[in-house]
């Protein structure tokens, strides 16, 4: 007896007894699955765009530096003067101050940039005003500062630092004030060997406005004269 031969399946034919069919509730999991990528890769390029802008300005600011306030030197000079007297003529010190120790001078700024942090800034100085008075003893110079720094404390300005150092054959004491609002700084020193106490009144650094006629880095020269320097 012959049997016939089991057609064969054509080349074209798909056996569809091989094929996977996943179930719905698998397909919905992969899908979610693929959400939660997007969502990831969006926070983070949200994350990465937030990061550039925090980084870029403060690159800008290692190399430039931050700008320092714009003020008049001559305003500025004034200004210290103005509480070199008052502090004067609070002290009531018994000697008038020494010409030599009445300086007021002006001094260049460093740049505020992180890379160029050893360099000179032409467009900014700070002013300082320096005087000196001889003959006073110990005494006195303590009672002095505490004059200072009561009037000072009352007008609002803030205790820096103050030291109180001795040796076998001296003795040195300080105190330092600053200004909360203008950032000047008052620094009241005196010591055994000179017996001379001496008060300096200085500003932070400022940036020389634009239309002074200074403003491209010229030297400041302040005359002086006694008991206090006058700006020209």
């Amino acid at each position: 007896m012959k049997y016939a031969r089991a057609p064969q399946a054509s080349a074209h034919e798909y056996d569809y007894s091989s094929a996977i069919v996943r179930p719905r509730r698998t397909v919905l999991a992969m899908r979610s699955r693929q959400k939660h990528w997007y969502a990831l890769a969006a926070l983070l390029v949200i994350g990465i765009v937030a990061a550039v802008s925090v980084i870029v300005p403060r690159v800008g600011d290692l190399l430039d530096g931050e700008p320092y306030p714009t003020a008049d030197p001559d305003a500025v000079a004034a200004r210290l003067q103005d509480r070199s007297r008052d502090l004067f003529l609070e002290l009531g010190l018994p000697d008038p101050i020494v010409p030599g120790y009445n300086t007021l001078r002006s001094s260049r700024c460093k740049q505020t940039s992180l890379i160029n942090s050893g360099r000179r800034d032409r467009t900014a100085i700070g002013v300082r005003h320096g005087w000196g008075v001889r003959n006073v003893d110990e005494r006195t110079a303590r009672a002095a500062m505490e004059k200072v720094a009561e009037r000072l404390f009352d007008a609002g300005w803030k205790a820096g630092y103050a030291y109180d150092n001795e040796g076998p054959d001296w003795l040195e004491v300080g105190s330092r004030f600053e200004d909360p609002t203008t950032g000047d700084i008052v620094t009241v020193q005196w010591g055994s060997a000179r017996q001379m106490i001496v008060v300096i009144v200085e500003s932070t650094c400022a940036r020389i406005p634009g239309d002074h006629a200074k403003a491209a880095g010229g030297s400041f020269d302040w005359s002086t004269s006694t008991p206090f320097a006058m700006p020209r």
